[in-house]
């Protein structure tokens, strides 16, 4: 059984480390440490029904692409209303105390992303229609709520890329994992210029069907830096994904 990683906490920094057009979600800056479980049982965020399905088209609703992607390409954009989604779920109970004075601004768990108030305000005055905030309470391991106000943080603009069938462009390694990472779909981000030109008019959108992973263009994340958010902290790796350093969440799309 492999030893847990050393715990590193991450000391709040205007700095970018690296230029990049993007900046994407690949971890947690508390992986191992910081973790969640739902108060009520049977209740997920989002939904497990809610995945995109023709019957849920109306949720995803398809968007169309320019020429420039290619057949793998797809764009979907979210319409969820709180009343639909609520009674569906849970509010969350930490699983370690210790970790609750360093929860991050922004981090994704499971298949979201989670976001204090703070991170909300600015992300809602980056992009005021670009995403869903819905309300979520933490509670400590005693069941007494934790202060620090949180939301849901749903990106709508998805872009999904299917991976599947025979390989039929080129590819491209990035050190860094996660679904921004897939080698054809990261080929087209870093080579395909009508895929670069469109992506860029989205400050922030999201990978896949995993509402958790964020790609933020490259001003956005310098905006989210300059106030010093947590939860951010950019991969240092050179080579190789699965050498990432346990406590850095951000990979780099050139």
């Amino acid at each position: 059984m492999s030893a847990k990683p050393p715990l590193i906490l991450e000391t709040p920094s205007a700095e970018v480390k690296r230029e990049a057009t993007w900046y994407c979600t690949m971890g947690n800056t508390l992986d191992h440490y910081l973790g969640y479980r739902d108060i009520e049982e049977g209740k997920y965020f989002p939904p497990r029904d809610w995945d995109w399905t023709p019957k849920n088209a109306v949720r995803w609703e398809p968007i169309a692409l320019p020429e420039a992607f290619n057949h793998r390409w797809q764009h979907f954009r979210l319409n969820w209303e709180w009343n639909d989604v609520s009674p569906h779920v849970s509010d969350l109970r930490i699983t370690n105390d210790a970790m609750i004075p360093h929860i991050p601004d922004i981090s994704a768990w499971v298949f979201a992303s989670i976001v204090s108030d703070r991170a909300r305000q600015i992300l809602e005055g980056i992009a005021p229609d670009a995403s869903y905030f819905f309300p979520l309470q933490l509670y400590a391991q005693d069941n007494s709520p934790i202060e620090k106000k949180v939301w849901w943080w749903v990106v709508r603009d998805r872009f999904y890329y299917d991976q599947g069938g025979l390989v039929d462009q080129p590819i491209v390694s990035l050190p860094f994992p996660g679904p921004f990472s897939e080698r054809m779909m990261a080929y087209d981000l870093i080579n395909n210029e009508g895929v670069r030109e469109h992506l860029l008019k989205f400050p922030f959108w999201g990978c896949n069907k995993r509402l958790g992973r964020v790609a933020y263009r490259h001003d956005t994340f310098r905006t989210l830096k300059a106030a010093r958010l947590t939860g951010l902290v950019e991969n240092t790796e050179e080579h190789f994904a699965a050498d990432r350093k346990i406590h850095e969440s951000i990979g780099h799309i050139p």
